[in-house]
Parts: structure tokens; sequence; C-alpha cells
């Protein structure tokens, strides 16, 4: 379900850097670090490698250029991880929760609108069953009525 985090930044050349942030079962790192991370790489790669990024190839980082990545990396990836980040990565945390508690309240909310419509449609034919059978009973009332004046003329017409 959850591939992980991708920050992406440009400088004006455009020069790309990628940084995959969390890869899934791996611990999130806080969006504020991995944009710091972005923008100190950025910074120190444009000094180290300057115009020389223009005739990269893919694939093709230089030693310097790997030396540097790693360093960067390795130096974010040790950094504790801050109150404000803590609080950051809680906040993230609940707004998620939230949302999938507000998308889950709305499939609640569908699944009763079609109970409701569902119960009407019963109560409908409730009542419609309930006029069928007082209709059915009078006219069951009315034949043995009209047996019965029927029996009783026949009984009369004998004696």
């Amino acid at each position: 379900e959850n591939a992980g985090t991708l920050y992406v930044t440009a400088d004006q050349g455009p020069r790309f850097f990628y940084c995959a942030v969390a890869a899934p079962g791996q611990q999130q790192l806080p969006a504020v670090q991995a944009w710091r991370l972005l923008r100190e790489l950025e910074q120190r790669v444009v000094t180290a490698q300057g115009d020389q990024m223009d005739g990269c190839a893919p694939d093709g980082l230089t030693k310097q250029l790997k030396k540097t990545l790693k360093e960067v990396v390795q130096q974010h990836a040790a950094v504790e991880v801050d109150a404000a980040d803590q609080v950051r990565n809680q906040v993230d945390a609940v707004a998620g929760i939230m949302q999938d508690n507000v998308r889950q309240i709305m499939q609640n909310t569908a699944s009763i609108e079609q109970l409701q419509g569902k119960s009407s449609d019963m109560a409908g034919a409730a009542d419609r069953f309930r006029q069928q059978s007082v209709d059915l009973r009078k006219r069951i009332q009315m034949r043995d009525l009209k047996l019965k004046v029927i029996l009783g003329l026949v009984i009369t017409s004998i004696l």
C-alpha cells in the first residue's frame, strides 16, 4: 500500500536531485530533515562540481560526487529527530488516521443511506401486503355472506 516517500528538488540549472526518504518498512525520515538533506546536498554538489555537472552522463557520478553524497546522507541519517520533528510526525500520523476515519465515515454514511432506502422499500411492501390482506379478508367475508344468504334462501324455499 505505502510505496515510501520521495522528495524532489531542482536547482536553477536545472540539475535534479532525488531523495527516496523511506522505503516501506523503514523508519520514516521527517520531511523537514529530508528537505534539509536536499538543500545541503545541492549546495555541496554545486560548490564541489559546478559546471562539471552539465556533462555528467546517467549513472556517471564521479568519485568525489559519490563521496559527497555518502557524507551528506550519513550525516543526516545520524541526526536525532528533534522535538519539533517528533511533533510534526505525530501530527502527520494523527492527520492520516483522521483521513482514514473520515473516509470510513463516508463509507458508513453511504451504507446507512442504502439501508434507509431498503428499509423504506420494505415499509412500502409491508403497507401493500397489509392492504391486500384487508381487501382479501373483505372479499372472503362477502363471499361467506353471499353463500349464507343463498343457503338460507334454498332452505327457506325447500320448507
